[in-house]
């Protein structure tokens, strides 16, 4: 069963305590055919994450670009939406 969103907080450097690759993590979800946003702040707003071409590439420099900015204990949360026509079959 596919679900149709995601919340999940990213926190590389939990998922690296606990032996996962945490860019490894969001490309798992992209290549299911989700598309990525940033939850900002307190306000709830829905900001796109773009990763060029969708590719693994793309989501790896996107992620380790966000973890150097932020520096150690970087997380953020995310929301990954699908389409519903891409459910099709799964529901």
């Amino acid at each position: 069963y596919r679900f149709r969103h995601i919340v999940m907080e990213y926190f590389p450097d939990m998922l690296r305590a606990a032996g996962t690759d945490p860019p490894e993590v969001l490309f798992y979800i992209l290549s299911h055919g989700y598309t990525f946003y940033e939850i900002v702040g307190s306000t709830g707003e829905l900001r796109e994450i773009n990763v060029g071409d969708n590719d693994a590439t793309g989501l790896r420099d996107w992620a380790e670009n966000a973890e150097k900015k932020s520096g150690s204990g970087f997380h953020l949360n995310l929301f990954a939406s699908i389409a519903l026509e891409d459910l099709e079959g799964f529901i």
